[in-house]
């Protein structure tokens, strides 16, 4: 098994487990690397990597830009 789907799997285990807790209607394995979570009124996806080396600002620093530019963008039209 690749080892990303495992993290992916785990991450969904985890989420099973806390269903309750979190009040999950219903949580699902979406395509490669995406669980999605129905809470009541409520979806979130979630994309789940897996990293060999701890997350640093650097690694995200051009999407949060991109976001960024993309909020402003819809705030004006």
């Amino acid at each position: 098994m690749h080892r990303g789907y495992l993290f992916q799997h785990l991450y969904a285990v985890q989420c099973l487990l806390s269903a309750a807790t979190i009040a999950a209607r219903e949580i699902a394995v979406e395509s490669d690397e995406d669980v999605e979570i129905q809470l009541d009124g409520i979806r979130i996806y979630v994309q789940v990597k897996h990293r060999k080396d701890a997350l640093a600002w650097d690694d995200i620093e051009g999407a949060m830009s991109r976001f960024a530019d993309l909020a402003a963008d819809s705030t004006l039209a």
